[in-house]
């Protein structure tokens, strides 16, 4: 049989041409569900506000403190999710902590990573964050050591708070990541620098600026 006599015989064939098709329609398939999970995915991101109410005062319970609750400065970042698709099981971890010690950054030996807390949740984890919507994230609180005098601390809000007090810095200069992702979304990183004076106020406004400087990096 000649060539071009085979080629018509095969093309024409109903069994191949319904395999071809089907094939095609698996592949179509794939490549349209590899871009939908890329697309409607959700996408986080990391803000400093360095303005009420991400930075304020308030007061907590504090069983050493003998004049009854205690205030301290909050200070919180925001968690964006940009996405088309509600974040799921959103978890924020604080590491690469490094102060600054005779004009060289140094590694803080003792600082382990953590999980931060998320603002009134109280816990590691959001269960969902809605598309083009914004939540709290609770970074550090600043609190007095003393009554009296230039004695501030930054502490930060991890979930659950451990037991080994490595978390606590006191007045100096600072760099530190936080690293924010979800089950359905890429992790996010966001680099900063922190100055801690040691300085208190209850003043939010005066505590904002002579407090303490952070900024992203």
């Amino acid at each position: 049989m000649p060539l071009s006599a085979a080629s018509a015989a095969w093309w024409q064939h109903p069994e191949w041409v319904s395999a071809i098709a089907t094939v095609a329609a698996v592949v179509a398939a794939f490549l349209l569900f590899i871009a939908t999970r890329h697309l409607l995915k959700a996408r986080l991101r990391i803000h400093l506000v360095p303005d009420p109410p991400d930075w304020s005062s308030g007061l907590v319970a504090n069983s050493e403190a003998p004049d009854g609750p205690e205030r301290v400065f909050v200070v919180r970042l925001r968690v964006e999710n940009r996405g088309p698709d509600a974040a799921r099981n959103v978890e924020a971890v604080v590491h690469g902590l490094r102060r600054k010690q005779d004009g060289r950054w140094v590694d803080a030996a003792t600082f382990l990573p953590s999980t931060l807390r998320w603002t009134h949740v109280g816990d590691r984890q959001l269960p969902l964050l809605l598309p083009k919507t914004t939540r709290h994230l609770d970074l550090a609180d600043i609190r007095r050591t003393t009554h009296i005098g230039q004695d501030a601390v930054f502490v930060f809000a991890l979930a659950p708070m451990p037991t080994f007090v490595y978390y606590l810095l006191h007045p100096g200069e600072y760099r530190f990541s936080v690293t924010v992702a979800a089950e359905n979304a890429r992790p996010r990183r966001a680099d900063f620098e922190l100055r801690l004076t040691g300085d208190w106020d209850p003043e939010d406004a005066v505590m904002a600026k002579k407090g303490l400087t952070l900024q992203k990096t």
